[in-house]
């Protein structure tokens, strides 16, 4: 089951439409669910226990290999959580805005009705912090309040791939891409 959540998690991870603020929250929530297989077992680990102290799977004897030794599963199941914890965004003084700041491109969070200045702290903030032109992202951000258009305006491109292309979500993309666990 642990193989299958991280398999779905890469997958949701690689989605276009991510942010880096999603990113973070799929992950903890990823964190939760494994973290709850260790109190409850799922489906396929109570059928694998089952399995197991029958020493019969379906149709198949179990043969009991004592040169094998089990994973501890709950042991197993929290080494991917320290993990995948370990790549989360927890920034610090200096990067502590940068997930909630983040947020002012994702138009869902937005007021329903901003003022026109809506968002120029955060990206003056997020500018400061990767050395752009603030005056002109705070422009393009005036127009991205005020016309709302499908596309972010050609002023916030730059601030925009800065946070896309951050190191942490493009380390936390990779590193679950190449993880192999197995475990019901």
């Amino acid at each position: 089951m642990t193989s299958y959540k991280n398999c779905r998690l890469s997958l949701e991870l690689q989605k276009q439409a991510m942010t880096l603020d999603k990113a973070d929250r799929l992950v903890k929530r990823t964190i939760r669910v494994l973290e709850s297989f260790k109190l409850n077992p799922s489906e396929h680990s109570a059928e694998a226990s089952v399995a197991k102290e029958r020493m019969e799977f379906k149709t198949v004897k179990l043969l009991n290999i004592t040169k094998q030794t089990a994973i501890d599963k709950n042991q197993f199941i929290q080494s991917v959580v320290n993990n995948l914890r370990a790549r989360l965004c927890e920034p610090n003084e200096i990067d502590a805005h940068i997930l909630s700041d983040g947020l002012i491109f994702d138009t869902e969070t937005w007021p329903t009705a901003p003022d026109i200045r809506f968002g120029e702290n955060e990206v003056r903030r997020l500018c400061q912090r990767f050395k752009l032109d603030a005056r002109e992202a705070v422009e393009g951000m005036r127009e991205f309040v005020a016309d709302k258009p499908a596309l972010i305006p050609k002023r916030l491109k730059n601030l925009h791939a800065c946070l896309k292309t951050l190191p942490q979500y493009s380390r936390m993309r990779t590193s679950l891409q190449s993880n192999e666990y197995y475990i019901d």
